[in-house]
């Protein structure tokens, strides 16, 4: 029973875990910083739990108290769908930062269900012991069951629950598992101790000529040298106790109906998706937790865990509504003959989209790392999969990159989140891997956050001086109103064009936009964003260059 009960304990904490991830991202990202909090507010929550297990074992080494010590987290996780939402909801409203936010929600969520469940093994121990002899074989036996408990519960979870069922519905299961598990614990220490207090055997009465101790003596041996039984008692185990137990199981059976039962017609917990209107469909996926949601005025968004990252106009689903994404098109100023073309990325496949109504010769290919994503884009977003020209590979982008033997005019890279970057998408190894994709003259185009300069510069000029390593001619377009100065501290999407090509004059650059736009061979407009071309040169030699080995890109977000 105790080797039952430790494997469930462990595989239920790192599940919580686990899932733990998809309660915080939708608010505070899935960056480094909220596995952080979720793994250190977790080990501190079993180091209480081993420290207060261990002491209260000693205390009252009943399975009763082990039962109701995992019946009470239980009822617990029941209840988070409830109010994990409107903290989250209200600590990102509150103005707290990223760190200090995603801690805060860890301690909150997650310390006590973690302290109860840290308990469970010092407790089985105590209960387990039938000597100081064997003590040693018995905590490693059972250390290790929890330990692969840990491992199938973190297994089954990021493998099969995330993408068979919803947070909502995992927190459920968790919780009810607990409940019912406690309770059995419960019950099954009743039993031992209502079975310890039935009629005693009487015992042969001593001969009178006992003495000694020895074998064979006739001396009853004392109270501490008798064996025990291995089913620990001490609490009632009468009527009362039985009545206890009933109240005890009625009340918490009670609480976690009732948890479930208001969770079910509750408002969606991700609260923030409603600031832009009705949302149509969600999802979590093995990357991400996925919202589309409509506003009034007729506009669908896409958004990942707390990014929006992809808008349509219905009524033109192949315009592009985010500004960023209309200055892709200058990349196109750099190879106007192109036939071939990659993008990391899909989002809701704006880009491809449009690129492909108004590139009539081009053919693309999009990398996308998650199939969900694919899944919504095509069904929500009119992502035509059966076009020929188009083909949307499943795929992580720095791992199709390395395996395609095609060869690209154009490449762009949009995989990059506010809060949340893959590193490995933005190294010099990565830049290199690309370089030898494209055809002598071609252009990669990536999207960056971030600032010209000030403290939210560091992450755009560290990218940009990778780039550069990589790639002779840069150029560099604020999204947005620009007096092209390098020292621009605002805060916005940034375009670099990054080629092998040689380097052309701002004015240059403007003029052969212009001249294409003119030609029908540019949307009208693209000459309009060629102007926020930054004319001086940008700092760069205090970030760091990225590379496999040292990329701190959630790092140099924060800073």
């Amino acid at each position: 029973m105790l080797g039952v009960v430790v494997f469930v304990a462990g595989a239920v904490l790192m599940a919580l875990e686990m899932v733990g991830s998809r309660l915080l991202a939708p608010y505070f990202g899935n960056s480094i910083y909220v596995w952080g909090s979720l793994i250190s507010v977790v080990l501190a929550a079993l180091t209480a739990g081993y420290f207060v297990g261990g002491r209260l074992a000693d205390r009252r080494p009943q399975a009763q108290w082990l039962g109701w010590l995992i019946a009470v987290p239980g009822v617990f996780v029941t209840s988070m769908p409830l109010w994990a939402g409107p903290l989250n909801h209200w600590l990102v409203s509150s103005g707290t930062g990223i760190r200090e936010g995603s801690l805060v929600s860890a301690l909150l969520l997650f310390f006590l269900p973690g302290l109860f469940l840290g308990t469970v093994s010092p407790y089985a121990i105590r209960l387990a012991a039938q000597g100081v002899e064997t003590i040693g074989l018995t905590a490693g036996t059972l250390y290790a069951v929890s330990t692969a408990g840990s491992i199938a519960g973190t297994l089954l979870t990021s493998f099969y629950l995330v993408a068979w069922l919803g947070v909502t519905q995992i927190l459920y299961v968790l919780g009810v598992v607990l409940v019912l598990l406690g309770l059995a614990v419960v019950g099954w220490g009743h039993a031992g101790a209502a079975q310890a207090e039935g009629p005693a055997i009487p015992s042969p009465a001593p001969s009178p000529r006992a003495g000694g101790g020895k074998p064979g003596s006739g001396r009853t041996p004392p109270p501490s040298a008798r064996p025990r039984s291995p089913t620990v008692s001490g609490a009632p185990g009468g009527r009362g106790g039985g009545r206890a137990l009933l109240v005890g199981a009625v009340l918490a059976l009670a609480a976690t109906g009732a948890a479930v039962g208001a969770g079910v017609g509750w408002p969606e917990w991700t609260g923030l998706a409603q600031e832009r209107g009705a949302i149509v469909y969600q999802k979590d996926s093995a990357y991400h937790h996925i919202l589309v949601v409509d506003d009034p005025v007729g506009l669908r968004y896409l958004k990942f865990d707390d990014s929006w990252q992809s808008a349509m106009d219905k009524a033109d689903p192949t315009g592009l509504v985010f500004g960023y994404t209309r200055y892709f098109h200058l990349a196109m100023a750099l190879a106007p003959q192109a036939r071939e073309a990659l993008m990391v990325g899909l989002g809701g496949g704006s880009v491809p989209k449009n690129f492909l109504a108004f590139y009539p010769s081009l053919r693309m290919d999009v990398a996308e790392l998650d199939p969900e994503v694919v899944r919504v884009a095509h069904r929500f977003f009119a992502v035509p999969l059966d076009d020929r020209r188009l083909a949307v590979h499943a795929q992580d982008g720095r791992i199709f990159v390395e395996r395609t033997r095609a060869r690209y005019d154009a490449v762009f890279l949009d995989a990059y989140f506010a809060y949340s970057i893959p590193f490995h998408l933005a190294t010099r190894e990565f830049y290199e891997a690309l370089k030898s994709r494209l055809q002598p003259g071609g252009v990669v185009a990536s999207n960056i956050i971030g600032a010209l300069s000030g403290r939210h510069s560091l992450l755009f000029r560290s990218m940009l001086r990778t780039m550069q390593a990589v790639f002779p001619t840069t150029y560099v377009l604020p999204v947005g109103a620009t007096s092209g100065s390098a020292i621009d501290p605002a805060y916005r999407n940034i375009i670099v064009l990054a080629t092998d090509q040689q380097a052309m004059a701002p004015g240059e650059f403007q003029a052969r936009v212009e001249r294409l736009e003119q030609e029908g061979r540019l949307p009208p407009g693209t000459s309009s964003l060629a102007r926020s071309l930054v004319v001086e040169p940008i700092d760069t030699h205090d970030v760091p260059l990225l590379t496999d080995d040292h990329a701190p890109v959630d790092t140099l977000v924060r800073i």
